[in-house]
This record gives C-alpha cells, structure tokens and sequence, in this order.
C-alpha cells in the first residue's frame, strides 16, 4: 500500500512539474518579421509608447544606470577612450552613468530628439536606421556593443547579430541582455526567440560566451518586462569568422 501511495505521489509530482515548465516556458517565436510590419506597426507602437510613457523613464534610467552598469561589471571608466556601440538606447539610453562619448544606433532617433525629456548627448553619433543595416564605417573598429533591452524590438534578429560581429574588432566585446516574453502575441514584442536559437546564432557568426545569467536588470526589476531576461558576456572569437550571407 505504501509503494502505491509512493508511486502515486510521484506521478502527480511529474505532472505538476510538467504542466509547470509548459505554463512557463517562453513561447516558440520567430526569429524575424516582415519589415513591412516592423515599419508600419512595431515601430508606430514604439514611438506611442515612448511618447506616452517616456517621461518617467527617462527621468528614473539616469538614477539606475550605475547600478545597472556595475551589474553588468563596467566601471564609471571602462569606456574611456573606447569605441562604444548602443544598439537602441531609446531616447536616453542606459549608459548615461559612464564616462565617454558612444555611438547609436536608433531607428527612432530624429522622432524621439524632439520629445522634451530625450537625453541623447552621450552619443557624439545616431545612425537613424535599422540595426540591420549594415554601416560600412563601423566594421572592424569597435570595441564594445550594447544590445540592452532592444534586440526584441527589431525585425530580424540573425542580421543584427552577424552586424554585432562585423563591427567588433577581434577580441572585442559585446553586452547583449533581452527578454524572453511569458506573453503571447505581444504587439510591442513582436520578435522574440529562445535562449537556446540565440546560443547557435552567436556560435554561427563567432560570438563565444564568457557568461550567462538571468535575473536583476535595475536595482527593483528583476526582468525589462513579462517573462524572464536574459543576459550574455559576448567576445568575437579570435579563430571563428562570421557568415555574411546576409549581406
């Protein structure tokens, strides 16, 4: 009698366990969308909710950003005579708290400089484009890139990081943290893929990991948003070479 309860105890363990991880699990997604809709909805839906939200945000990353940073292991001067890229900083970005001049990339830019709480003067240069795009100048001659809460926001995410690789110098480093969302059919997250479709993308264009965590984004949130985020310590590999199939 004591074997049937334990067995029986262990199956409705099991289950419980399974419906759990099913529950949780972030949802199967694509890894691009038609540009078309990142151009007429994702994008549209950005702007309106910078507009509407932007104010506070902007005024509370500033406060965050040096904890977020040391999080993230960078110091006030780590950057300081560095070739720093800020892949969709928004129209503050989260690097306010250290020391340097950045370079940006954000779709948005010349809409969101005009909001009256924009802080954008750390970037000494916005490219106003698609991080997809590739910009030749920037090939080869950085020496860290910032993806912090924005590669979901994009429409390809393939391109974005074989761009990520072509830019860095070898050995340089990249700082890539995203959300993975628990929501379904998210209009402001129209992109997303699994942790383990990013881990083969940064192996396909030489990105090694040096670490990976989860968790602690600002000193109350513990994700940028529903579900769970990712974080990842990224260096371009001495030996691997990106595919540029791309283009």
């Amino acid at each position: 009698m004591k074997l049937i309860i334990f067995v029986w105890a262990l199956a409705v363990a099991w289950a419980l366990a399974v419906a759990w991880a099913i529950y949780h699990w972030p949802p199967e997604r694509v890894a691009s969308i038609p540009v078309e809709q990142w151009h007429s909805v994702t994008q549209p839906i950005e702007l309106g909710s910078w507009t509407l939200r932007g104010k506070q945000e902007c005024e509370e990353t500033p406060k965050t950003s040096e904890w977020t940073m040391r999080r993230f292991g960078f110091e006030k001067d780590t950057f300081k005579g560095k070739t720093v890229l800020d892949i969709g900083p928004g129209p503050v970005g989260r690097l306010t708290w250290l020391d340097g001049e950045f370079i940006a990339i954000e779709p948005l830019a010349e809409q969101l400089k005009t909001l009256p709480f924009a802080r954008l003067e750390k970037y000494h240069t916005i490219y106003a484009q698609p991080a997809e795009e590739r910009i030749e100048e920037l090939v080869g001659v950085v020496d860290q890139v910032m993806v912090i809460n924005s590669l979901d926001h994009a429409f390809d995410v393939e391109r974005i990081l074989e761009n990520v690789a072509l830019y860095l110098r070898h050995g340089g480093q990249a700082m890539i943290s995203v959300n993975v969302s628990s929501v379904d059919d998210d209009p402001y997250h129209p992109l997303q893929v699994k942790p383990s479709a990013l881990r083969k993308l940064f192996a396909r264009h030489g990105l090694d990991i040096l670490r990976e965590e989860t968790g602690r984004c600002t000193p109350t949130e513990d994700s940028w948003g529903n579900g769970v985020t990712y974080h990842w310590w990224l260096r371009k590999s001495e030996v691997g070479k990106p595919n540029t199939s791309h283009g």
